[in-house]
């Protein structure tokens, strides 16, 4: 690490302190050490994906039925009346 890095490291370890404890930062060092990630934007990242509310994203409520809609009549008659009707020129 150079002096940038280790400057940036400490930033992130007083905000983490300011906004969570000390816990919450060992947590997100622990989690960046058991998968080998030693740079600082990986602190950031761990930190905020731990802090993300994930509620959003498993919700238990079923989503608004959809409305029903008429069914789609197939059929190409009205197609064929504005290309000038069906030839038989086989």
């Amino acid at each position: 690490m150079d002096n940038e890095d280790l400057k940036q490291s400490l930033k992130f370890l007083k905000m983490c302190l300011l906004e969570k404890d000390m816990a919450f930062a060992e947590k997100v060092l622990a989690e960046n050490i058991r998968k080998s990630v030693k740079e600082t934007a990986a602190l950031w990242t761990t930190y905020y994906r731990l802090t993300e509310d994930v509620s959003v994203y498993h919700q238990n409520q079923s989503p608004p039925a959809l409305p029903r809609l008429p069914d789609y009549d197939i059929s190409a008659e009205s197609y064929n009346s504005l290309m000038g009707g069906m030839r038989d020129d086989r």
